[in-house]
């Protein structure tokens, strides 16, 4: 009696807890939906509540007069480009580390993984430089390479750990089958280990779709911007409009929401695998 006594206790108090959590991550999504329906007199007699009248005309303003969309779409073309490559080259990189045998194998892995150490900043001025070079300065491959180069080890370390699950067996069957090294991976390994693939594309496209300081510092003209670095703009523009600058943040999250709806149980997946290891 008195074990299930405490078993309930503790289930109220895990569930309670839960519920907290879920709420203080879901308001400040509401908040900002709430208020970017709203007029700008609504917003200031009631920030908290919910609109008298709903409006779109923040999404509109912003969209329109600010040229929004063109920057919505360079964030876009930046994360998915730079994702897919970091995917690519990570599994084939991967693949060769989890399951081939060659010399320098070791060291390999371990100066690829050294570069996880390397702060953005003692790199920052040097490639940049080299981008100036190069005439790259004001392109969004500049960005797209930068995300390339800095998320490729930390997708390794990930992918790597996927991939050393998959029985040996099942590949050698492959290979005894005829399948050459890019057939084992993308129809073999590569669906054996998306869990760990899943976690590298949601972490790699919320990292490339938030950043704000390396598409500040590359990209200068206003058409090549990225979405958050328009929006730090706004500030100034709208500082009299905050419900503006809410429609602003909030369509900046969906993309972000869109992509972790989409793979959170290969991630959950994943997750537990690793813990089960």
């Amino acid at each position: 009696m008195k074990h299930s006594k405490k078993r309930m206790i503790a289930t109220i108090f895990i569930v309670g807890f839960m519920i907290l959590l879920t709420f203080s991550f879901l308001y400040p999504l509401f908040y900002m939906l709430n208020n970017a329906l709203k007029t700008r007199a609504d917003y200031y007699t009631n920030p908290f509540g919910l609109p008298v009248q709903v409006t779109l005309e923040n999404f509109r303003a912003i969209i329109k007069d600010y040229n929004i969309g063109r920057n919505i779409l360079n964030s876009l073309i930046i994360a998915v480009v730079s994702t897919t490559l970091v995917v690519l080259s990570s599994a084939i990189a991967s693949y060769a580390f989890a399951k081939m045998r060659f010399k320098g194998k070791k060291i390999a892995y371990i100066v690829i993984l050294s570069t996880m150490f390397l702060l953005a900043q003692i790199t920052m001025i040097p490639r940049y430089a080299m981008f100036a070079k190069l005439g790259m300065v004001d392109q969004l491959w500049s960005v797209i390479l930068v995300y390339w180069a800095g998320g490729v080890s930390g997708a390794i370390l990930l992918m790597r750990s996927a991939f050393m699950g998959i029985s040996n067996e099942v590949i050698e069957s492959a290979k005894l089958d005829g399948a050459g090294f890019f057939t084992t991976l993308f129809r073999i390994v590569v669906p054996m280990g998306f869990s760990g693939i899943a976690i590298v594309i949601i972490f790699q496209f919320i990292n490339a779709w938030n950043d704000y300081l390396t598409p500040l510092l590359y990209l200068e003209s206003q058409e090549k911007k990225t979405l958050m670095v328009v929006l730090s703009g706004m500030v100034t523009k709208y500082g009299d409009f905050p419900t503006r600058q809410f429609a602003g943040l909030f369509l900046s999250v969906i993309p972000t929401i869109v992509i972790y709806l989409c793979l959170q149980k290969y991630m959950l997946k994943g997750v537990s695998t690793g813990a089960i290891k």
